[in-house]
């Protein structure tokens, strides 16, 4: 079972995606884990993440994030979204993932 499978229950709470919504949230995840997996970094957060953004899931994408933060599997964070990762979690009290 993939981090994101198990991190699904919690992100879901986040937002609810609609039917349509879904296969592309799903495709998004499936891209995420294998850009992580390959070390895409820049893939990741110009592509994946604009993705999301079209869909209004910036934050969704963010939450995705913190499974492989906290696991140590996001080994780079470009400059220019360093600042946003941390601003979402630092709202959140989520001073474990910063």
């Amino acid at each position: 079972m993939s981090y994101l499978e198990k991190e699904e229950a919690r992100i879901s709470q986040i937002k609810d995606l609609s039917t349509q919504t879904d296969e592309v949230y799903t495709l998004c995840k499936i891209c995420m884990e294998y850009l992580l997996e390959i070390r895409e970094y820049d893939a990741l957060f110009k592509n994946t993440k604009i993705y999301f953004m079209r869909m209004d899931r910036g934050d969704v994408f963010l939450a995705l994030l913190e499974p492989f933060i906290l696991q140590n599997k996001l080994k780079k964070i470009p400059n220019e979204y360093f600042n946003e990762i941390l601003s979402y979690f630092i709202e959140r009290k989520k001073f474990r993932v910063v």
